[in-house]
């Protein structure tokens, strides 16, 4: 009789581990393994779903190991970081000469790094850590004794972005993962593998974070926890008549396993899951409450609280004077209530500004939202500021606006007037992005800047473009290139000389984007030590015959393609035609400032635009 495999849940607390794990698990047959990404408590959530009887083992790395194991019985083994892990990520930072930088961790990791900054050009400082609370105040330190740049497992760097200084972490490599595995063999050779009811009945009946009803078969509720805060609105006997008729409807393929409901003016969320208990099956009706309000704009407006940027601009110790001056008007803004204005290209850092606003700020701190205004509607607007216990005017928050510039203008006034009637920028922060400095002979342009730098009394934040940042460039460099070899499961010394040169002096029009972009692109094909010139030539070939592609295909882009002597070669026609498409280019297609600009009227310009056929 075959041996049934052996059901393994592979929490991963970064990306890229799980291509690690992948290429060694091909020599282990006898395990099947799932993948999930996770770090701390939310691998603890991840762990949770799988243990009921799902898994058998489940292995992971760091505090995310730590806290699966004190959390469940199911078995769980720690990926641990071997002594060529450390070696790689302290090569890296050959590349960036200069920056203040140390290592921190567990002391399964620090142990390792005693003798090894006998590798590096200067001393390697160490410090290590056992719980959270060593971690908060060792991150605040560092900050202030003017560290930039902090080397860690996944639990360490986390910290370090928490407090805005920048990390590199310390990947497990191949030999890691083989050990782990093969642990986990070793493990299930000595005992027999028996959780799955006993997995079942812990998920159910302790640390289930919303509340449940457990209905058999016989649509009988054989089990319930209705405690949550969420539900006092609701009666026992209200939500379990509910969750009955949910699971009939679910069962009979009338519903969606994830469904609303509304009662009493809000919005619930029931989630239905069948399972097995004691060998009978029954089915997990889970409830939550969702905010209503959010659910009718989630198409415009979109929550960024959690979201990560490229680099932690904060602790970057920029050495060009436009950056300097950014960041520390950011630090001094930030502790101001009036409304800020970034501006500069995209990708060029103002999304990580406008975080770092909200990160240093006492105020507007009920999360950090961003909202598209080229989705402006009457409509979403006035859900957004006159519904009823909406909680954009309600709540102390931060707002990130895009393309306000670009916006319709009487939905940007119709925008802009909510703000002021509804007293948003008394007890929220409101932060816009402009990609560009205005034009003074845009009269619309003008009148919106003087509304938000006079009315609104706003204060202005310029962020230079990547091209003017060359002190920095070969640091953001090596950042994306640690990130991309944890991403790929690659082990990278950094960059010869000459691809060094090509860095500097490339001008990154594309800003962090585009070198980030390239890095990647560079790690992914990687099959030596160290990133050439000609690694980065051939990815930025690649990027280049991409963009030339697009505007091929556009036909805005038909007057940028010509030499400067053939412009106005043609009839009368093609020659307006040009002239309109690269005025219409100039002005990033906003059509107000094209009639502007060629003296002609709205109407004569949509004409022309469909006879070309651009939309």
């Amino acid at each position: 009789m075959a041996t049934r495999a052996i059901q393994i849940l592979a929490v991963c607390p970064y990306a890229g581990l799980d291509n690690i794990i992948r290429k060694v698990a091909a020599d282990y047959p006898q395990f099947e393994i799932t993948y999930e990404d996770g770090e701390l408590s939310k691998g603890v959530e991840i762990a949770r779903q799988y243990a009921q009887g799902q898994v058998d083992a489940i292995i992971s790395r760091g505090g995310t190991a730590r806290m699966i194991a004190s959390a469940f019985k199911i078995p769980t083994v720690d990926i641990g970081i071997t002594t060529n892990d450390l070696i790689s990520a302290l090569s890296l930072m050959r590349n960036a000469p200069g920056q203040k930088f140390c290592l921190v961790g567990f002391y399964e990791v620090t142990s390792i790094a005693r003798y090894l900054d006998r590798l590096l050009d200067r001393p390697l400082p160490v410090f290590v850590t056992a719980t959270a609370e060593e971690n908060i105040a060792l991150m605040k330190r560092l900050r202030e004794d003017g560290y930039e740049l902090v080397i860690g497992d996944a639990t360490s760097v986390r910290f370090a972005k928490a407090e805005g200084l920048n990390q590199l972490m310390i990947t497990s490599g191949e030999d890691a993962v083989r050990q782990c595995l093969n642990q986990v063999s070793r493990l299930f050779s000595m005992q027999e593998d028996n959780h799955e009811i006993l997995a079942l009945q812990r998920n159910l009946l302790k640390n289930l974070d919303v509340s449940f009803f457990l209905i058999n078969s016989s649509f009988t509720v054989i089990h319930s926890q209705c405690v949550s805060d969420d539900l006092r609105d609701l009666s026992s006997s209200v939500m379990q008549q509910i969750s009955v008729s949910a699971v009939k409807r679910f069962l009979n393929g009338e519903i969606p396993d994830r469904t609303t409901f509304e009662r009493d003016d809000l919005t619930w969320q029931i989630t239905l899951r069948p399972d097995i208990l004691r060998g009978e099956n029954v089915t997990l009706v889970r409830w939550e409450k969702l905010n209503r309000l959010y659910l009718k704009s989630r198409s415009l407006l979109k929550d960024i609280s959690h979201a990560t940027y490229p680099f932690q601009v904060e602790s970057l110790r920029a050495r060009d004077p436009k950056m300097i001056e950014a960041l520390s008007d950011c630090r001094a803004f930030a502790q101001r209530q009036s409304p800020v204005l970034i501006v500069g290209e995209p990708f060029s850092g103002r999304q990580a500004l406008a975080h770092m606003l909200y990160n240093l700020s006492s105020f507007g701190k009920g999360g950090i939202y961003s909202l598209n205004a080229l989705k402006f509607t009457e409509d979403n607007l006035c859900s957004l500021f006159e519904s009823r216990g909406s909680f954009l005017t309600s709540l102390s928050l931060t707002l990130v606006v895009r393309n306000l510039q670009r916006a319709a203008p009487e939905l940007t006034t119709l925008f802009l007037n909510y703000v002021l009637k509804s007293g948003f920028t008394r007890h929220s922060r409101l932060i816009c992005l402009f990609d560009s400095a205005v034009d003074p002979r845009n009269e619309e342009a003008v009148t919106l800047t003087r509304f938000l730098l006079s009315t609104l009394e706003s204060l202005l934040i310029t962020v230079p473009a990547l091209r003017e940042r060359k002190g920095d460039l070969l640091f953001l460099a090596t950042l994306a290139l640690g990130d991309s070899c944890s991403v790929y499961g690659k082990s990278c010394g950094g960059f010869t000389p000459a691809a060094q040169e090509i860095i500097l002096n490339h001008p990154w029009s594309g800003n962090l984007h585009e070198l980030r972009g390239i890095i990647r692109e560079t790690t992914a094909a990687l099959d030596h030590e160290y990133i050439d010139a000609p690694d980065l030539e051939h990815a930025l070939s690649k990027w280049q015959t991409l963009y030339r592609s697009q505007d091929a295909c556009n036909p805005a882009s038909g007057p940028y393609t010509l030499p400067a002597h053939d412009f106005l070669k043609g009839t009368l026609e093609e020659i307006e035609n040009r002239i309109l498409l690269a005025v219409l280019e100039e002005e990033n297609g906003h059509k107000s400032r094209v009639t502007q600009r060629l003296g002609i009227s709205r109407n004569t310009l949509w004409r022309k635009l469909k006879e070309l056929g651009v939309n």
